[in-house]
């Protein structure tokens, strides 16, 4: 579901149902999307840092194992950087 912030306010307990029933609300703003909505769940207890240097290398880290999951080795991004080149 998409609402206006206009329509947000003016009806709020209507983005607010379709967050309960588990579906997220974009609130927009001028045609383009500046929140959401969603259900809210305890969040879990962490100790990343995430000042903008340790949630970059976090960031970082994730992308790596997702890509070596997805099959990317090291001999296939030597590969591909040379031929960048």
């Amino acid at each position: 579901m998409t609402v206006t912030i206009t329509e947000a306010k003016a009806r709020l307990e209507v983005p607010i149902e379709q967050v309960q029933k588990g579906a997220p609300v974009v609130i927009t703003k001028y045609g383009k999307p500046v929140a959401v909505l969603s259900s809210h769940e305890p969040l879990p207890s962490t100790s990343v840092d995430f000042t903008p240097a340790n949630r970059l290398r976090h960031l970082l880290a994730e992308t790596g194992r997702e890509a070596e999951s997805k099959g990317l080795t090291d001999e296939i991004l030597d590969r591909l950087l040379e031929d960048e080149s």
